[in-house]
């Protein structure tokens, strides 16, 4: 359901997708790293996280768009309600295109959202990569 989801929100960008498996604690302090909107990533640090969670990141060629953060621990799963926690999006700035659909999304169901600042790619995206290695334009994602 997520990926329906996904392709809808985004009209079918190519995106591929690494799912796995984290510790919370240890995805938060994975957090502190990326280049995130500061008050966000507060507020979410206050969140408490189950044990284990489901990570699916997504990701435009090599560029790491987004995280989709799931309760794993949840026995009874209803596929029309997945269980997520949050979206992390290192790959979107603030107040851009692409942030008022997921914020849209992340305000219906109750998910918490954390993106790039505002302003120009998140350093990830723009450090100097290989030659011929593409980097995403100014602002991330549009």
């Amino acid at each position: 359901e997520l990926r329906r989801l996904i392709e809808r929100m985004f009209q079918g960008a190519p995106f591929h997708y690494a799912p796995r498996f984290a510790l919370g604690i240890e995805y938060k302090r994975a957090l502190i790293d990326m280049s995130l909107e500061r008050s966000e990533l507060g507020r979410f640090m206050q969140t408490s996280l189950p044990r284990h969670i489901g990570v699916l990141s997504a990701f435009l060629d090599k560029f790491h768009i987004f995280d989709i953060v799931l309760d794993v621990s949840e026995v009874e799963r209803d596929p029309s309600s997945p269980p997520v926690i949050a979206i992390v999006a290192p790959g979107i700035a603030k107040q851009s295109p692409a942030w008022k659909i997921l914020a849209g999304v992340c305000g219906q169901f109750h998910w918490a959202l954390i993106t790039a600042p505002v302003g120009p790619a998140p350093a990830s995206a723009t450090a100097a990569a290989a030659p011929g290695t593409p980097t995403l334009p100014s602002g991330g994602m549009p």
